[in-house]
């Protein structure tokens, strides 16, 4: 169950878990239900059914009537135990996100009358302050409960999460929840066919021939789309430093019209003051395998993930992955054994003592120009933050092979797959 299938991190993990348990585990009967979708014959082909029930969507009334509030549920009540046999799991993905706070109580009304709930936790609402305060509006003042109560029951055997990583693990374990309650449940990587693209100095002269580039620089390529979190204002910074030896490219603007006018800020930023070491909208001139795999280096300056694809998926094109390390998000890569050699932990300027990352919009931009102009100022940084001399090292081809073994090990469909049912078994055993 989600709010909606729309194109989405969501969407993609709910089409991985309707493939891989379809595909590897067919005695398990499968129903997707949803808000909202565009295709509700989206999982024909693997033989499950997609029911669409608009009660389930995102609740856009920010300040509903008791009454519409106490009718939302009752039709919400009506369509589950309609829907639903008593021994069948509700897989729901984002539960406690804030979108519907009426859906979020309704399951764990459901979980109090013993259904079998699995809270899928993909990002949380206490990250994002609307959601949190919609959250607390509609349960603690329309509903009378208590918003921790229902969005963490500490209480119902028959009521587990899943998380996407170990950080988000120990998130619900501090709200009090049972160490056998929470699944650590990470993404699965697709591993591409890169048998079928040209070989790697195929893809790279694509891309100096595309963008007219000297083809002894380094490619460096940023390939995510453009949000605020990714934290371009770095990867500009970055380019400067290291001009004479690469190039870096980031793929995709963003959709969103407020990240579209911060990520406007930095290309007119780049435009005016001819910061001209970083193409921006790659990707839409050359296809991401190709990009990828004919690159040099993928590099990641994000502040916060969710999963940390970006440090997954550039390996198995044999491109390695450096650039700004997120603890929460690499340590459970680490652990299974994958080598960062080009990671730092942050970039300390010069004469401020703190993390670029930390700086407002217009003091990134000060810093950057101060540096790009400034041969002195650039050794200082360098010397103030010796990991970022290793950065755009070569990478050692076995690192690379051991990198995507690891991944193909513990992160393939298969492997997820074999999770989730495991899941499921806990969960239903939990009950007896």
């Amino acid at each position: 169950m989600h709010h909606h299938l729309h194109p989405g991190g969501v969407t993609r993990i709910i089409d991985s878990q309707v493939k891989s348990l379809s595909q590897d585990h067919p005695n398990i009967r499968l129903r997707v239900v949803c808000g909202q979708t565009d295709d509700p014959y989206r999982y024909k082909e693997q033989g499950v059914e997609v029911i669409v029930h608009e009660e389930l969507n995102y609740l856009f009334d920010e300040h509903p009537s008791p009454a519409k509030i106490n009718t939302a549920i009752a039709r919400l009540n009506d369509f589950l135990k309609e829907l639903l046999d008593e021994d069948e799991i509700i897989h729901f993905h984002n539960l406690n996100l804030g979108k519907n706070p009426l859906v979020t109580y309704s399951l764990y009304r459901l979980a109090e009358e013993g259904r079998l709930v699995l809270n899928h936790a993909h990002d949380f609402a206490e990250d994002r302050p609307a959601n949190m305060a919609f959250l607390e509006y509609i349960l603690r003042d329309g509903l009378h409960m208590e918003p921790s109560m229902v969005m963490y029951p500490r209480n119902l055997e028959n009521y587990h999460f899943a998380v996407i990583n170990s950080g988000d693990q120990q998130r619900l374990l501090n709200q009090g929840i049972d160490e056998g309650h929470i699944a650590l449940l990470p993404n699965p990587v697709s591993v591409p066919n890169t048998q079928s693209l040209p070989d790697k100095t195929s893809c790279k002269k694509k891309i100096t021939a595309t963008f007219s580039l000297d083809p002894q620089t380094k490619i460096v390529t940023y390939p995510v789309r453009v949000i605020r979190r990714k934290n371009i204002g770095e990867l500009i910074l970055l380019s400067e430093l290291f001009r004479s030896s690469a190039v870096f490219l980031v793929t995709l603007a963003p959709k969103n019209p407020l990240e579209l006018e911060h990520y406007n800020q930095w290309k007119t930023f780049c435009q005016e003051n001819h910061l001209n070491n970083v193409l921006f909208e790659a990707g839409e001139k050359i296809d991401f395998p190709r990009l990828v795999k004919g690159s040099d280096l993928c590099i990641t300056t994000s502040i916060r993930e969710g999963f940390g694809m970006t440090y997954m998926e550039p390996w198995l094109y044999h491109t390695p992955v450096v650039g700004r390390k997120i603890d929460y998000i690499t340590r459970d890569f680490l652990q299974t054994g994958m080598v960062f050699p080009g990671l730092y932990n942050q970039i300390i300027i010069p004469g401020r003592d703190s993390d670029f990352k930390d700086l407002p919009v217009q003091d990134q931009m000060y810093e950057i120009l101060k540096i790009s102009h400034d041969t002195k100022r650039q050794e200082e940084l360098f010397r103030i933050n010796p990991a970022l001399h290793q950065l755009l090292e070569t990478v050692d081809p076995q690192t690379i092979e051991d990198n995507i073994h690891r991944i193909v090990q513990y992160y393939s469909l298969e492997t997820y797959g074999k999770k989730l049912v495991e899941t499921y078994r806990r969960l239903s055993q939990s009950v007896g």
